[in-house]
Formats: structure tokens, sequence, C-alpha cells
């Protein structure tokens, strides 16, 4: 589903418009086709992340051209079965990409929270090799050769940041949630087979096929990471609250139930624990106020069209889960700069290191009486490099950064000494022999030659205007 830049974790989004195409084998290889996305009958990240992709070629044609399938296995094999991962990952390196082969056993299916994303059932495993460009490759099981699954995200290269935030995902145990090292994960797709008709055509949801039906309301505006006791760059307060704004682009759906928990605690998949139904006219925010302990917190929702719950409801098993950090944790990557000196003074640029540090402050004053501890005397950085003038003495650099939450990071602190700028470098002065020898040569390497008349080249469909 993020393949297709569909980011939402609460929305499942039907007959799409399709864009873009499909390629098999590599370019200039002796298999190399594609073909185009006519539509995306499906696509979600709300508990799984897939996206289905209706091509302008069919099966037929394709398998004609050299292009092999593979089946889709029926079941969710287990725990300890031999798979393999095709993909294209980005190098570490910068070089070209290349085609990698990656085998390990799967492990089992675990529930998982990374940012404001929360996924189900999602197998397991450590195949070594899985990084950025992973993304959509196939797994597949080595004995069978059937698709069992997709690669969506996993922990490698992500030591040093917070669990949980992106690029780091955490996975969900009774009472805990903790990021796991070396680790790649990504939806079942096992059981889709039953989302096709006998001739390859998608029917969609229902039925023995496992996608969720889209049944739910829009969520907007809900708190994702707060410290109520942080004093924000901006100075806008912290969110205290869920401020969870509910509409219903079915307008059948006209009431809703919900229950909230701690992450690890409560499970938005159980019937058990929701509230009586709500009428959404009536109520249409739902804004419980959000614990103090730090830690993350999960609110759930259930959307029917009326105040007795039956089979018209949303099921449990599909609900909307919104997830929220209340972070008191300082940020863990140190902050650091880009300082550069002129004979006029420095540039300074800061390191963003997103998720992590994505706002920084930012003051100059003179060394003896500056103090970078003191933080509500900086200003905001305004995302363009920050010049400081030479001055007669030492100046002292202050910067700090904060996380999405409004922690602040211990600042950066530099002297900036004008004795250590560089001096300015001299200006040649041409003699006059030089000018009188420059105003007559028409020549040098990037100079077009003349026509036999004497006069410069012009362009094609270029007219003089005269001197």
């Amino acid at each position: 589903g993020h393949c297709i830049d569909l980011l939402s974790p609460t929305a499942v989004r039907r007959d799409l418009p399709g864009s873009g195409g499909v390629t098999w084998g590599w370019p200039d290889s002796e298999l190399s086709t594609t073909a185009a996305v006519a539509a995306i009958p499906w696509a979600s990240m709300k508990s799984t992340d897939i996206a289905v992709l209706e091509l302008d070629r069919t099966l037929a044609d394709l398998l004609a051209a050299g292009v092999p399938a593979y089946p889709v296995a029926p079941v969710a094999p287990p725990a300890g079965t031999r798979v393999a991962i095709v993909g294209a990952p980005a190098p570490d390196d910068g070089s070209e990409r290349q085609l990698t082969l990656a085998t390990c056993r799967l492990l089992p299916a675990v529930d998982l929270v990374e940012e404001a994303w929360s996924w189900s059932a999602f197998p397991a495993d450590r195949c070594a090799g899985i990084r950025h460009g992973s993304s959509g490759s196939p797994v597949l099981d080595v004995a069978t050769g059937a698709l069992v699954g997709l690669v969506n995200t996993g922990t490698m290269g992500s030591e040093g940041r917070s669990d949980c935030m992106f690029d780091r995902p955490c996975e969900v145990r009774p009472g805990s949630a903790r990021s796991i090292e070396d680790a790649v994960y990504g939806p079942s797709v096992a059981g889709l087979g039953a989302c096709f008709d006998a001739g390859g055509r998608f029917t969609g949801p229902g039925g023995a096929c496992p996608l969720d039906p889209g049944i739910g309301l829009r969520v907007d505006g809900a708190a994702e990471v707060t410290n109520p006791d942080a004093s924000r760059p901006d100075r806008r307060p912290s969110p205290t609250t869920w401020n969870a704004h509910l509409s219903a682009d079915d307008p059948a759906l006209a009431w809703y139930r919900w229950k909230t928990g701690p992450l690890g605690t409560v499970d938005c998949h159980d019937p058990d624990g929701y509230g009586s139904p709500v009428a959404l006219a009536t109520a249409p925010v739902v804004d419980p106020p959000l614990p103090d302990p730090e830690g993350r917190y999960q609110l759930c929702l259930l959307a029917g069209p009326g105040p007795i719950v039956d089979d018209r409801w949303q099921e449990a098993r599909f609900a909307t889960v919104l997830t929220a950090w209340v972070d008191k944790t300082p940020p863990l990557p140190a902050v650091t700069a880009d300082v550069t000196a002129g004979p006029d003074g420095w540039t300074v640029e800061p390191r963003s290191v997103p998720p992590e540090l994505v706002t920084f402050t930012w003051r100059v004053g003179p060394d003896a009486t500056t103090d970078c501890a003191d933080i509500t005397k900086q200003r905001i950085w305004r995302h363009s490099p920050i010049r400081v003038a030479a001055s007669d003495g030492p100046q002292r650099l202050c910067l700090t950064g904060y996380d999405p939450a409004g922690n602040p990071a211990p600042p950066f602190e530099r002297v900036l000494d004008p004795t250590t700028l560089p001096s300015p470098t001299p200006t040649a002065v041409p003699t006059p022999g030089q000018v009188a020898r420059a105003a007559t040569s028409p020549g040098g390497p990037w100079s077009a030659p003349r026509d036999p008349s004497g006069a410069w080249p012009l362009a094609a469909g270029a007219r003089s205007i005269g001197a």
C-alpha cells in the first residue's frame, strides 16, 4: 500500500484510478516487459499494507511473453517454513541496484506498531540484506514456490533510534512493545486467491476473501505524539486529549462505539469492552484525556448504521485503530550542525535526523554571557542557512533540537572566534595591456565562431535587433 503513497493508517481505498506501470525482468535483459496499471481496485495500510493492481495485460499474455507466475498460498505457512525473498533494494554505497536473493525461515506472526500504523499478524523473519527499496518484494515458500507474503518494513539499520518510530517497528506483546534488531516484517497474502474469480478477475472483500471491506469512519486531527509537560518550540500547546474528529464517507454509518487503553493491553480486534453506540451527529469528536504516564495508547473505533449492534456493523477484526505516544524522553541522536567559516563570518546548518530531530532553535551571543541551557531566548530555525557575521570578540552558538513531542535534546555549542576566520582572497587587477588584449580578442574555449562577415552567429529562429 505505501508503494502507491497511500499512507493513512485508518483508510481503505476502493476503485482508484490507475497510473504508472509494472516492469518484469531487468532493463536491456532477455526478459524485460511492462504493463500499465489500469486501476487500483483495493489498497490500504490499515492493519495490513497491500495494494491490488489491475493491469492492462492478461495473465495469459504475460505468460506468453515469458513472465513466470507464482500461486498465492491458500493458508499461512507455519513458523519454521523456509522462505526466499527476491528484490532490488537500494545499495548502501550508492551504486546501481542489483537483484538480490535472501533465504531464511519464518518466525511466528506478530502484531506491530510503527509510528501511527498498527498491523496485525505479520509474519516475521531474519533474512539478511533487506534494506530501503525492498518494500513489495515477494516472500516465497521455497518448498512450494507459492507467494506467502510481502516485505514492508524492518529494523535493519535503525540502531540508535527510539523504538516504534519510523523504520523501527515494535513487536506488540501483552503489556509491552519493543523493537527487535535485524527483524524483517510484511503482510501475509495467504488466502488472497479467494478475492478473485475463476477467470482471474478481482471480486473484492467478502466471503472467504480476507481483505477489509472498508466499513469505518474517517478520522482527522487525532493526537499522535505529545508531551503535555514539554514547552514546544513553536509555543503551541501540546495535545492532552485524543481530539479524534470523526466523519462518514458513507452516510449510512451514523453511529459508533469506542474503547481505549495502553498498547499491549487493549485489544481493538476483541469485540468485548466497547462502549454503547453513540450518534455521530451529536458527538462527532472522541476526546477522552490521554493518560499522563509515558507510553503508547490506542483508541479503537467501530461504526454502524444504527443504535443496535448487528451484522451490518464494522467487524471488530477490521476495527479502526489509532495510536498515540505520550513521549517524555529526549531524542536519542545528538544535535550536530555544519559550521562553515568564511572571511566575513560563519554559515550554520543544523542536521535534521527524522523522525527524532525535526525542529531546531538557535541563538548567538557573546561567549562570556550566553547560556545555551536557557532555551527560552532561542529562536526557531526556519530551514535556511543561519548567517553569523564576524564580531569584535568570540561568540557562542547555541543550537537545540526537538523531537515531534517537543522534548529538547542537549544543546549543541560552538565558540565562534573571529581570529580563526580565513583572510579574504585578494582580487587580481589586470594591467592596461591585459585589458586592451581582452577587448580585441573574441577567443577562448566558450566562444562561438564568427561567420565571414565578422558578426556573431544567431541561434536558429533568432533575429538581430541591431546595435
